[in-house]
């Protein structure tokens, strides 16, 4: 017997599962775990010896991630940002005499983590020296286990650019795409034209990882400055939070466990966000 297992669904499992429903009327729970767990469509027959099991299946996964970090910092200071969160990684396994294992774990951070260090000149020219990582864990590593712990996916870019401040310049850029073509068959029958399907199962993986890292540079010399970027950095993060929210909330206001802003204050509240600023303020260096 030849078994195509790729589909997620065997025929022996199948088969076995219907010579038990037709003794005795139950199903097997081999045949029940083997159903739950497959996805698509599957048809086919059997009778003694010879069995045919059909099945499809298409998957499509899309994920877009538009990440606009923003931050403050002096200048020839180092300014670091960190969004992500921390994933438990197998490190290490011990059993001892008495059959109890010991695992020892440690956390690795995983998100986007991004370090910028300005230096300004003269011209209102600026030099950052960068350094981003963008990190995620594997989807394989979620669906199958493995005694090495989870697979990491990593993206880092290091470098350093001479840039006019408020001018947007892009860092850098990956356009990844990855095709996989598997195709399981019997020897000679599965190359037969056309009916050759019947003894092949072929599967297509398309895998595609598009990273482009731009940033924007702007010289804050005074107070003034300082109020202005942050009520635009505030209006933009209020405007977004009231599209987000659309049809589930009429009052488009910012709510946290500290504010209810609503569009009227906003005025208001701004000045006590920026009486707050002015109060950790050193001075206006820029």
């Amino acid at each position: 017997m030849t078994q195509f297992t790729n589909s997620g669904l065997p025929i022996s499992t199948a088969i076995a599962g219907a010579n038990q429903y037709n003794k005795d009327g139950t199903i097997s729970s081999s045949l029940a775990s083997a159903l739950g767990s497959f996805n698509g469509i599957a048809a086919g027959f059997y009778q003694g010896n010879w069995a045919m099991l059909l099945t499809a299946l298409s998957s499509s996964t899309k994920n877009d991630i538009l990440a606009t970090p923003s931050i403050v910092t002096l200048d020839n200071m180092q300014a670091t940002f960190n969004v992500g969160q921390e994933v438990p990684v197998l490190t290490g396994s011990q059993t001892t005499s008495g059959d109890n294992i010991f695992n020892t774990v440690e956390r690795k951070t995983v998100g986007i983590k991004l370090k910028v260090k300005p230096q300004i000149n003269e011209g209102d020219a600026v030099l950052l020296e960068i350094e981003q990582e963008v990190s995620s864990v594997a989807d394989s590593a979620s669906s199958t286990s493995s005694d090495l712990g989870a697979t990491f996916n990593t993206r880092t870019v290091n470098n350093a650019v001479l840039v006019g401040s408020g001018e947007t310049v892009v860092v850098g850029g990956l356009l990844d795409k990855t095709v996989t073509d598997t195709a399981d068959k019997v020897p000679l029958l599965g190359d037969i034209p056309v009916i050759g399907a019947l003894f092949r199962s072929d599967s297509k993986k398309v895998s595609k990882r598009n990273l482009m890292l731009f940033i924007r540079p702007t010289i804050i010399r005074d107070r003034d400055e300082y109020r202005q970027a942050s009520s635009g950095q505030y209006t933009a993060f209020n405007n977004a939070q009231t599209k987000q929210r659309g049809k589930e909330s009429s009052e488009a206001s910012l709510s946290n466990d500290l504010l209810h802003i609503y569009p009227q204050q906003e005025t208001q509240a701004f000045r006590q966000v920026s009486a707050a600023i002015d109060a950790f303020n050193l001075g206006g260096r820029p």
